[in-house]
């Protein structure tokens, strides 16, 4: 997981020789959850998962967590535990803005009791010079408004040199890890909460709420002071409300987006509901279950592994999804052994 722009898919590419489009201008470029090549690292089979970036130029924040939790709540169902989740972070930003310390608690939310098997990667160590860097980091680490909450419940911070050597490193922290569900996992498919109704997804729609707050204040503030104003500071206030007409829109309608997933995800879960086996009385009790032909109780989504659809129970593998997406972040599952090697595992 991470930002827009902050090395997730070229993290990925110099990893496992993809080729993940990765952005040279100002548009994202990352649009929907992908995986990459696998490869392999200490004998293990390694698949990275890029998820898009927050703040992207083509989708809200509110679609993004939904495309993010909507791919690891597929895995769970389909009993794969997520080896771990990377968050990149560029050393290079000179400052911290509101919209970024709201991700990195969206992320902290997201994975919840799996901070153990998260990483925090500072990277673009190349655009800063050392003594910069490492205080820019020792406030990453240390101050509350930034990771330290994050690192304080078990997450670890690396540096990523922009080589091979530097990322299989820190790979290499994540795949020996036992896997553990993220709280987020727990949220949509254990206790069947809704986007919104998960702690990360109301990090985000609390932060809309302020931001909505924030512009209707400002704008009413503006209003009064074109009373007194002259022409000239009149025509600049004008155009400051429309701006802020315009951005008060945008917050609103990705409120909206969040209300409704959450009221799309209450249909899905009275229609499952509805759909439950119902029980057959005898004379002797409960005698068997009866249920629709076809249908899956459970409204579990298989995710195939093999050419022909199935989980390969056979291949020794481990897999890790690296999203960005808390995706970008990495994330990853299964460690039942084969024949005693160890199992696939998705980060």
């Amino acid at each position: 997981m991470g930002p827009t722009g902050s090395g997730k898919s070229t993290f990925i590419n110099l990893l496992s020789g993809s080729d993940l489009r990765i952005g040279e201008g100002l548009e994202a470029c990352t649009a929907e959850v992908q995986r990459s090549l696998p490869f392999e690292l200490d004998g293990k089979r390694v698949v990275l998962v890029d998820t898009p970036g927050f703040d992207d130029t083509a989708k809200s924040d509110a679609e993004i967590l939904g495309l993010v939790v909507d791919y690891i709540a597929e895995l769970y169902k389909s009993k794969k535990n997520l080896a771990g989740v990377l968050y990149f972070h560029r050393i290079s930003d000179f400052r911290v803005g509101g919209i970024a310390k709201r991700n990195i608690e969206v992320f902290h939310e997201l994975c919840g009791e799996a901070l153990p098997n998260a990483l925090i990667v500072t990277n673009m160590w190349g655009e800063v010079t050392s003594e910069r860097g490492e205080r820019r980091e020792h406030q990453l680490r240390t101050d509350n408004k930034f990771f330290a909450p994050t690192i304080n419940a078990g997450a670890h911070m690396f540096r990523h040199q922009n080589t091979r050597d530097s990322a299989e490193a820190i790979v290499r922290e994540i795949i020996h890890k036992v896997p553990q569900v993220l709280k987020i996992q727990r949220e949509i498919v254990d206790e069947k909460l809704s986007l919104a109704e998960t702690a990360a997804g109301g990090v985000l729609f609390r932060d809309l709420k302020a931001q909505e707050e924030k512009h209707k204040k400002e704008q009413e503030e503006m209003k009064q002071e074109m009373e007194t104003a002259n022409a000239t500071v009149k025509e600049e206030l004008k155009q400051e409300i429309q701006r802020q007409e315009a951005e008060l829109v945008r917050v609103q309608e990705e409120m909206e987006k969040l209300r409704r997933n959450q009221a799309r995800e209450r249909k899905e879960q009275e229609r499952l509901r509805e759909k439950q086996p119902t029980q057959t009385p005898t004379r002797h009790g409960v005698e068997g279950m009866q249920m629709d032909q076809g249908m899956d109780v459970k409204g579990e989504v298989s995710v195939p592994y093999g050419a022909d659809g199935h989980r390969e129970h056979a291949k020794a593998t481990k897999d890790i999804r690296i999203g960005s997406g808390a995706r970008s972040g990495n994330l990853g599952g299964d460690t039942d052994r084969v024949n005693g090697q160890r199992g696939k595992a998705e980060a």
